[in-house]
This record gives structure tokens, sequence and C-alpha cells, in this order.
């Protein structure tokens, strides 16, 4: 067992955060599969963790389950439901990852999937105000998230184009158009939930390629709010385990020699000179496309994006 957990360990540590995302989304989505089975032998309520989790429009129980906005993404209905989404989001993940950081592609994908649960919710809401009566059923699955991803890299990198079956090679905007009035008329239908959320989720990642070819990131603030709280809990940990312990210490020594100021490293302009050829390779992405690239361009692109 030990050897499997360093393996599964390795594969974790040298993976790309599009592949932890995969990886946690089957994870967590087993897991309740696991709980529900467990239950339904126990003649228990097989629903009593899924209800906890998936999104419900009926307001009082969402002011209730004010997390599942987020946590139902993190679910799947059925085998196949998570299959697919997990093929879009490793294909489309890896391609997003070719131009952006991979803290971008995390707040796209939870916000994306929060903007689809809004959109669901409010039309629900409205529908009956109006009179039109909409089954609600609950939301579940990472769609949204995933149609955000794919709409952001389509409409940033709208130069690259995809090989279908039948069909032959098509620009990416081609095919997120197809799919987003795909959806339109699928709304007729009885997952009407589904389609109304993967509008909004492509909905935000046009919105976010837009504003990013404009100069402006409107992810950022939820980047931002995501490195506070991992600070938050690395600093809350290096407290415990420095509680009632002193960690700062003075050695004299001798034979110390202070090191001139002309041979002292100087990592601020190191990393200021590979952010500028960052800049610019990504400058070069933007008027000529990622098929312009050189391979050392590729290579430094790459080691970059995975310090991030």
């Amino acid at each position: 067992m030990a050897p499997i957990i360093k393996a599964l360990r390795r594969r974790w540590d040298g993976a790309d955060l599009n592949t932890r995302l995969i990886f946690c989304t089957m994870a967590v989505t087993i897991l309740v599969w696991l709980v529900h089975f467990v239950l339904v032998l126990f003649r228990a309520d097989p629903y009593s963790l899924e209800r906890e989790l998936w999104l419900s429009p009926d307001l009082y129980t969402l002011s209730r389950h004010p997390w599942s906005i987020l946590t139902y993404m993190w679910i799947h209905a059925d085998v196949w439901h998570l299959l697919f989404n997990m093929l879009w989001l490793h294909w489309f993940g890896r391609l997003f990852l070719r131009y952006q950081f991979p803290k971008r592609l995390f707040s796209l994908y939870l916000l994306g999937g929060m903007a689809g649960g809004l959109l669901y919710v409010i039309v629900t809401m409205l529908s009956g105000w109006v009179g039109i009566e909409f089954f609600g059923r609950p939301l579940v699955g990472a769609s949204a998230g995933v149609m955000a991803i794919v709409f952001g890299t389509a409409f940033y990198a709208r130069w690259e184009r995809v090989q279908l079956l039948f069909v032959g090679q098509i620009r990416l905007t081609t095919l997120a158009i197809g799919l987003f009035l795909l959806d339109i008329l699928l709304l007729t239908g009885g997952n009407y939930g589904g389609h109304l959320a993967h509008i909004g989720g492509a909905l935000f990642g046009v919105w976010f390629a837009l504003s990013l070819a404009r100069g402006r990131d409107i992810t950022a603030w939820f980047q931002r709010l995501g490195d506070r709280l991992v600070d938050g809990v690395h600093s809350f940990g290096r407290s415990k385990r420095s509680h009632g312990k002193s960690t700062f210490r003075v050695h004299n020594r001798k034979d110390a020699t202070p090191s001139s100021p002309s041979s002292a490293p100087t990592p601020t302009d190191a990393s200021s000179d590979a952010a500028a050829s960052v800049d610019d390779i990504l400058d070069k992405i933007r008027i000529s496309g990622y098929t312009s690239l050189t391979a050392e361009e590729k290579r430094r692109l790459f080691e970059q994006s995975k310090r991030l």
C-alpha cells in the first residue's frame, strides 16, 4: 500500500493545476457516490450528503446552504456526466495553460461555475414571478466551469483551430458559438438547468477573454483572495508548530566575512528580466499566434508557468 501512495504522491507533485483539478473533482464525486451506496445499504436517506452539496434553485434552501453555489461543481449525477466534463476540462484546460497562468485557470473555473449556478437560480426565480413554472431540479456538475474555460480559451486564442471528426479543422470560436446555440435550442428539454448553467459559464468566459484583451483581468480579485487564504493557512500552521519554541538564534562567528555588495546576487533583477521576457512572448502570441514561437520561447513560457 505504501508504494502505491508514494507513486500517487509523485504523480500529484508532478501534475499541473489542470490535472489536479480533474483528480480532485473525480475524487470528491466518487467519495459522494460511495457514501450514497453505504447509506442505501443501511437503509438510511441516501441523499443526505448530496442535499448539502447540490445547488437548489429554491431561495429558502439556498439561503440555508449558501456554500452550495460552489460545492455543486464537485459532484456529478453519473459516470458519463463526470467523464465528459473531465474530458472537456482536460482538452481545453491544457490549451488554456498555453497562454495563461494556472491561477487564472483556477479562478476562471470556479467563478464560471458560480456564474452558471447563479444564472440558473435567477432565471428559475424570475420565471416563477412571471407565471412560467419550471420544475427546479437540483444542479450538479462542473459543466459551467468547464464552459468558462472553453469560451475563455476560444475568444482569447481566436487563431487556434481544432480537428473534428467528419468536419475537419475549424476555429475554436466557431466551435464555441455552435455549442452556445445548441444550449439555447435545448433549453426546452428536461435538463434546462444544466443548459442554463452552460450559458452562464460561457458568457463569463467570453467576458474574461474580452476584458483580458483590453488589459483587464476580471479574476484578479479572486486570485488575491485565494492568495490571502493560502497565506493565512500557512501562517496559522507555522504559528502552531512554533508555539512554545524559540526559533530565533544568533551565532557569533569570528571567521565570518561580509560579502561585498558588488558580488551579492540580485534576484529582483533576474525575476524582472524573466517577467519582461514572458511579457514579450505573450505579446508575440497575441499578434502572430502560438505557432510563431520558437522552441526556446515555448520552453521559457512553459517553465515560467510552472513557477506560478
